[in-house]
């Protein structure tokens, strides 16, 4: 997810599964409420390759047997 949206690390952390939309073929759209680089707090919309959404979806399936 870091390299799909260009992230740092510290943006990561603090995503919540309701900011990840998921798109029909597969993809998906992370909306970032405000950055580092985002003074204004406008937010952003991040594209997320399927095999991202596929990696992401494995691991919250992970995280919840845990």
């Amino acid at each position: 997810m870091v390299s799909d949206a260009l992230l740092r690390v510290s943006e990561v952390a603090r995503i919540e599964t309701g900011e990840i939309g998921r798109e029909s073929d597969g993809s998906g759209r992370l909306t970032l409420p405000r950055s580092k680089t985002d003074q204004e707090a406008e937010g952003a919309a991040a594209y997320l390759t399927p095999a991202t959404v596929t990696s992401l979806d494995r691991w919250l399936r992970a995280a919840a047997a845990a």
